[in-house]
Formats: structure tokens, C-alpha cells, sequence
């Protein structure tokens, strides 16, 4: 018998488990608080952005 015939006859296929209920929910709720995150370090520059405007608008007002 060749290893490959061997293979074939004794090797069991490996079977992925479909994840739970709470795994997938888990799941879900990581990558939407990792969106989140990524969301809130935006809006952190744009309000960083903003306030560089203001104070150059305010330097500019004097």
C-alpha cells in the first residue's frame, strides 16, 4: 500500500465545528466595537483639525 492509498483509507477528515450562538454574537460585537474605535480616532482628528482652525481664526481675529 503506497502512503497515499494510506492516507486516503486511515486519515480522517478534519471537520471544522460551526461556532455557537455567543461565539458568533462575540464575534459581532468585537468587529463593531473595533469599527467603533477606528470611528472615534477620526472624529478625534477631525476635531483636532477643527480646533487648529479656531485658534488660527482666533489669532488672526486680534
Amino acid at each position: 500500500m503506497t502512503e497515499e492509498e494510506w492516507k486516503k483509507k486511515y486519515t480522517v477528515p478534519e471537520v471544522k465545528p460551526e461556532p455557537t450562538q455567543d461565539q458568533q454574537t462575540l464575534a459581532a460585537l468585537t468587529k463593531q466595537v473595533m469599527q467603533l474605535q477606528v470611528a472615534n480616532m477620526q472624529q478625534q482628528k477631525v476635531n483636532a483639525s477643527l480646533i487648529k482652525q479656531l485658534i488660527d481664526l482666533n489669532k488672526g481675529g486680534h
